[in-house]
């Protein structure tokens, strides 16, 4: 009779763990999109092209996300874990804006304030899910 719960227990046990997995990937899923905007020089967005806006958790600093620039400044966010493309889980993220690399692999100058480059400095901090579109505001180095 022991054999038998300590079995039933175990299956009981790997079922739910199936199961909270399972649901949680599937229920909490969000795929994130936006846009970035430069306030004080709306000009230099074209700039911005083809750089990345990155997602850092502020609970899980393992757990980040990319997604490209567009010309227009929209972009959509993509998790890789485990060499496999998800979406991101709902929390807060830290959220810095790259410009492009330069022929020198240097990020390019005069698009983005430092600031908004560096996870450790950025104001730009943003709730998955969010009940507004995600709209990132950075400033030029140049701010008048």
């Amino acid at each position: 009779m022991m054999k038998h719960v300590k079995h039933f227990g175990l299956m009981a046990l790997a079922f739910s763990a199936v199961t909270i997995l399972g649901c949680n990937r599937d229920e909490k899923a969000i795929p994130v999109k936006g846009k970035v905007v430069v306030t004080d020089r709306p000009n230099v967005l074209p700039r911005l092209a083809g750089g990345q806006v990155r997602f850092q958790s502020t609970t899980v600093p393992n757990l980040g996300a990319s997604g490209t620039i567009d010309a227009d400044g929209s972009f959509a966010v993509t998790v890789y874990k485990d060499g496999k493309s998800e979406t991101l889980p709902p929390g807060e993220y830290r959220v810095v804006v790259e410009p492009p690399l330069d022929e020198e692999k240097k990020f390019r100058l005069g698009v983005v304030h430092s600031r908004f480059i560096q996870f450790d400095k950025t104001p730009l901090v943003v709730t998955v899910p969010s009940s507004t579109p995600i709209v990132l505001e950075v400033e030029s180095p140049f701010k008048k």
